[in-house]
């Protein structure tokens, strides 16, 4: 297990880091991190603040982990990469409009 804040760059080379040094190589991984936000709210009532923290763990998360996912498996001859999505993404949903748009 490694815990990992995946909106952070340093977090996510480590957590790749400490698995391939466990296991030897790096050749599957499922992206499935994600936060709600509001959680009901309105969004012209959201903060910028929890705007930003959905888009940081939802979306730079992704690309933060997979910048050294890719790398990984391709040193080990390849690999297979899943980013998990919600149905929120595709029909939106009330109350959620900063979680939908991650």
């Amino acid at each position: 297990f490694v815990q990992a804040d995946v909106s952070k760059e340093e977090d996510c080379k480590n957590m790749v880091d400490a698995t391939v040094a466990k296991y030897g190589k790096l050749d599957a991984v499922f992206n499935n991190a994600g936060i709600t936000g509001t959680g009901g709210v309105p969004l012209h009532e959201t903060t910028l603040e929890t705007y930003q923290s959905v888009m940081a763990v939802n979306v730079v998360g992704v690309f933060l982990s997979m910048k050294y996912e890719i790398p990984a498996m391709m040193k080990a001859g390849g690999g297979s990469i899943v980013n998990c999505a919600s149905i929120y993404g595709h029909n939106g949903g009330l109350g959620i409009s900063d979680y939908a748009t991650s």
